[in-house]
């Protein structure tokens, strides 16, 4: 059974970091399409982890997990400043 990601799990600040240089360099969409697919890639539990991200932030979308789950979420905002994470769109979850 493929673990569920979160702030406890041992491979989160992996995660974290994974996903913080995808929305740097491709920025968020309003999707969780980075999540995802670094959730597949690391064999995690893809649907549990989303559905916990999303109870945890009420949005659903990559830089909302960034921006608010766990205790590094205040980090993140202010290091990222919110307006560098630009939109894009066309991608799918």
């Amino acid at each position: 059974m493929a673990d569920l990601v979160t702030p406890s799990h041992f491979r989160w600040a992996e995660f974290r970091e994974r996903l913080d240089e995808a929305v740097r360099l491709f920025g968020c969409d309003g999707t969780v399409f980075a999540a995802r697919n670094l959730l597949v890639a690391m064999g995690c539990d893809v649907e549990g982890s989303l559905d916990f991200f999303s109870r945890e932030t009420c949005s659903n979308c990559d830089c909302g997990i960034l921006f608010g789950v766990g205790s590094e979420a205040e980090a993140a905002a202010e290091e990222l400043g919110g307006a560098d994470v630009v939109p894009l769109r066309g991608r799918r979850n």
